[in-house]
């Protein structure tokens, strides 16, 4: 957050309640660190002097893999629970549960199947999605509840690219060409 985004100089465990509360509530985001072509949109100020978290934008086509990015890491926290859900229903589609034991050799559940799997070994925590199909495309919040700090949300928007299939040229009499057609004039109908 840069200079005088507070009115107030609160504590990092302060600004954090306040963020999660204003969270669940809708009204702020948490902060999302933006790398590896990942795309951040948005970071309005709030009425009340707050910075809005980016909502960030993951691109990936049909058969390929998606990273959608969740800092799971907190300084002298641990993470007790990762939840990802889909979609406005609030499907959850993944989740991490390390209430009994570390974060790498914790239960982690999958309703993608073998489709999906999170990355805690990389850079940027990620639940990976591959190979990628065009249902998966939609909104999707990581939730992550440490022993001690507050609850962190962060969304995520996956936009899912089809490539075309086939190429068709219909002509004006509505019939599909093929072979050598044109000249066609650039516009021309």
């Amino acid at each position: 957050m840069g200079s005088g985004a507070l009115s107030a100089p609160l504590g990092k465990v302060a600004l954090l309640t306040l963020l999660t509360v204003l969270t669940r509530l809708g009204v702020a985001e948490a902060i999302v660190g933006g790398s590896h072509g990942l795309q951040e949109k948005g970071v309005p100020p709030l009425a009340h002097g707050l910075v809005e978290g980016p909502l960030t934008e993951v691109r990936a086509v049909v058969g390929g893999e998606a990273l959608l990015p969740c800092d799971v890491t907190e300084s002298g926290d641990s993470p007790i629970l990762v939840l990802f859900y889909n979609g406005v229903t609030g499907r959850p589609v993944y989740s991490i549960d390390s209430r009994s034991g570390p974060l790498d050799s914790s239960v982690h559940w999958s309703g993608l199947g073998d489709r999906a799997n999170f990355d805690l070994t990389s850079k940027i925590q990620s639940l990976v999605i591959s190979p990628v199909e065009a249902q998966d495309e939609g909104d999707y919040r990581c939730r992550v509840d440490f022993r001690s700090s507050p609850t962190r949300n962060l969304k995520v928007k996956l936009e899912v690219i089809v490539p075309p299939r086939k190429v068709s040229i219909i002509n004006s009499a509505g019939l599909e060409v093929s072979g050598v057609i044109g000249p066609y004039p650039v516009g021309g109908g």
